[in-house]
């Protein structure tokens, strides 16, 4: 029996006590949605930031699925609050949000709020920074783009995950999601953006390289027919 394990090599080592036949075969991405155009005002304000650090927040369904109404717009105020009092820019996804909850969260001339699904692979490449729940796909997404990263983990492997970018030197330390606060997200996005930013870069763009050339999809579909054929 064979088991792949879709994870960075990059981001854990190969467990030593692993079988013969289980496999770390690195992350599987969605192919690029060519067709994609993004909205004018997205445009326009990248364009305007273009020189600048743009930090990207998104926390995909979980916070809709783990928060009332309440926590979720305490949270969109803690994090603009913490973007403001660090003077940068950001593009935030209220994606998974409930949308009825979020009509007060307007556009600023350094905050973006973003209302639909955007490719990882076109946004992304745009972006210097990046703040998310800590999924596997969206953390090696992030990472792959060479964004340093900050993680807000809800549960499951988000924790886990959040301490690999840790660990690694790629981001600050996790802060649990129920844990945020204007103070701890204001000192953490500080590390992230300005501190200790250089090395984050370093180390994001270094480890993104090596997962390029990872490609779990392929590695998946060779152990699949290998099986077949035996």
């Amino acid at each position: 029996m064979v088991s792949a394990t879709i994870y960075s090599n990059c981001l854990l080592s190969r467990p030593s006590d692993w079988q013969e036949n289980d496999y770390m075969v690195g992350p599987i991405f969605e192919k690029g949605q060519h067709n994609f155009e993004p909205s004018v005002p997205l445009l326009n304000f990248l364009n305007k930031w273009k020189s600048e650090k743009i930090i990207y927040v998104g926390l995909g369904s979980m916070m809709g699925a783990m928060f009332g109404k309440d926590e979720q717009i305490e949270f969109l105020n803690n994090i603009r609050l913490a973007i403001g009092n660090n003077n940068c820019k950001a593009v935030i996804s209220l994606v998974g949000f409930q949308q009825t909850h979020t009509n007060q969260f307007v556009n600023t001339d350094h905050i973006l709020y973003l209302t639909q699904n955007i490719p990882h692979d076109w946004l992304f490449s745009n972006m210097s920074a990046a703040i998310h729940h800590g999924g596997a796909g969206t953390t090696h997404a992030s990472l792959r783009y060479g964004l340093p990263t900050l993680i807000l983990p809800f549960a499951a492997d988000q924790p886990f995950n959040g301490d690999r970018v840790f660990i690694n030197k790629l981001g600050p330390r996790p802060i649990p999601i129920r844990q945020t606060n204007v103070k701890n997200l204001t000192k953490a996005i500080r590390d992230l953006i300005s501190d200790n930013y250089t090395t984050y870069e370093m180390n994001a763009k270094k480890i993104g390289e090596l997962m390029r050339n990872e490609d779990g999809l392929d590695h998946c579909i060779r152990l699949i027919e290998a099986e077949l054929v035996a």
